[in-house]
């Protein structure tokens, strides 16, 4: 599940910017166009704060006959309009896309239905990841993620255990992932981390040998490209190996918290007072132009 607040920082700019250039084109101007200019500027300048984000997402799969049949429900738990809904699959190094592209307004939700053939697997749980990316009215991306596993013939117990820590960043944390092998036997397992688009790690897939009654912590450095402060975001770990004939699908997940006040994002909480000051600012401009120009005036006519 995502939650994810919007930010407006560009929204207003070209509303402003043609009302500076209608001030640069006006003859002399008195009292009455000065107020009328600055009241527009007001006007466009005012906040206009974005909804929340909030998708969810919930997938459901069936492998029979070497078909498999995946139904992902997008729901918008949110305030917000998620514009051109894209549903994206990762399945056994395979990446499918839903050809529909739906809005999906709040309270509502849109179903995603891919059949995928598939060749023959051998008995054991597998990994499936669905990425749904979609815009704000100001077609700003966001993503929202979830991981889950199909079923081929009768599940195995997994004897591998495994822990996932938190995140709270802004830029960069480095996280990490205890593994602990409680078998008499050693395993060779893949794991991968699994990030929404917003964030990145340099190193997203590790092999891994475990001895026995061993454990293991993996460092991971993950960074934030584009999430604002005060989101939060599920990320996944993915733990495969096979034993005796098996195929095993270790998933675990935490969230990822975006800090929300920063030396960086300082200004964003403070941008409406900064806009503010600016249209006072060009409204005395205006008020000061409109007086000197009376004051011409009524020189001129003595």
């Amino acid at each position: 599940m995502l939650e994810q607040k919007t930010e407006v920082l560009h929204r207003n700019l070209k509303p402003l910017k043609s009302n500076i250039k209608l001030a640069n084109n006006l003859k002399p101007m008195d009292v009455q166009y000065s107020v009328l200019l600055a009241m527009t500027v007001l006007i466009f300048c005012s906040p206009v704060f974005g909804g929340t984000f909030k998708i969810q997402l919930t997938t459901a799969s069936q492998y029979t006959a070497k078909v498999l049949n995946i139904d992902v429900e997008a729901f918008n738990k949110g305030s917000s309009t998620a514009h051109h809904s894209t549903l994206t699959l990762k399945v056994l190094d395979n990446t499918y896309t839903h050809e529909k592209t739906p809005d999906i307004v709040p309270g509502q939700s849109y179903m995603f239905s891919f059949l995928l053939p598939q060749e023959e697997l051998n008995r054991g749980s597998y990994p499936v990841v669905a990425v749904c990316s979609f815009k704000d009215y100001q077609e700003y991306p966001f993503t929202a993620l979830n991981v889950s596993t199909f079923t081929v013939g009768s599940e195995c117990n997994s004897t591998l255990d495994a822990q996932l820590n938190p995140i709270v960043i802004h830029k960069k944390k480095t996280t990490n992932l205890r593994l602990y092998n409680p078998a008499n036997t050693p395993i060779h397992a893949q794991l991968q981390l699994v990030l929404p688009d917003e964030f990145s790690a340099i190193e997203k897939n590790i092999a891994v040998k475990l001895a026995p009654h061993s454990n293991q912590i993996l460092d991971f450095v993950v960074t934030n490209h584009s999430a604002f402060g005060g989101a939060s975001y599920p990320f996944f770990a993915l733990i495969q190996y096979t034993e005796d004939g098996c195929h095993h699908t270790l998933v675990k997940n935490d969230i990822i918290q975006v800090k929300k006040i920063s030396f960086d994002n300082l200004f964003y909480p403070l941008r409406w007072y900064f806009m503010f000051a600016f249209a006072m600012l060009i409204l005395m401009i205006l008020i000061v132009a409109a007086v000197k120009n009376m004051y011409k005036k009524r020189i001129g006519r003595s």
